[in-house]
């Protein structure tokens, strides 16, 4: 299902007082397409390329005429790789693992190149996507990757998906 943070943040506090610590959180890919129907973002007359960047894959889920024309999987997110952390057992007597700057420098690096692999993907998808209706809009949910929404992608605005409204 989707629901707004705010919701899902209550129910994870709930599971965490009672001891169950989630590991994950993922959009379904489903739910995402529910979500979209559901806020008239899929209208008949156009198709649009719904996608949730997850933290190590993304879905894309090119919709036509207000129904799923195809799907696919990219096996990156908006984490790339995981970044190692340095650890005083990993580390050399006395010194400390990697500080928070070259960590954060490492992130920035590995987001980079997700976005770039990322756009890379999606106009491919869009490329070979085959609708009866021309595509009008990329619709974005999941991971923030700076640099995605607001952009376009071969000429076709990166908007980001929101089923709740402001």
């Amino acid at each position: 299902t989707a629901v707004p943070k705010e919701q899902l943040s209550a129910a994870l506090a709930t599971c965490e007082r009672a001891g169950a610590e989630p590991y994950e959180v993922e959009l379904e890919t489903t739910a995402m397409v529910n979500a979209a129907l559901h806020s008239d973002l899929c209208p008949i007359d156009t198709a649009q390329v719904l996608v949730h960047v997850g933290e190590h894959s993304t879905a894309v889920v090119i919709m036509d005429g207000g129904q799923v024309n195809e799907m696919r999987v990219v096996h990156l997110g908006a984490f790339g790789a995981d970044v190692p952390r340095g650890s005083e057992e990993d580390s050399p007597e006395g010194e400390v693992g990697q500080d928070d700057a070259e960590l954060d420098s490492q992130q920035d690096t590995i987001s980079h190149e997700a976005l770039r692999r990322i756009r890379r993907e999606l106009g491919r998808s869009i490329s070979a996507a085959r609708t009866r209706n021309d595509i009008g809009a990329v619709y974005v949910c999941g991971q923030n990757l700076p640099g995605l929404v607001g952009e376009s992608v071969m000429d076709i605005p990166v908007e980001e998906l929101s089923a709740f409204g402001p």
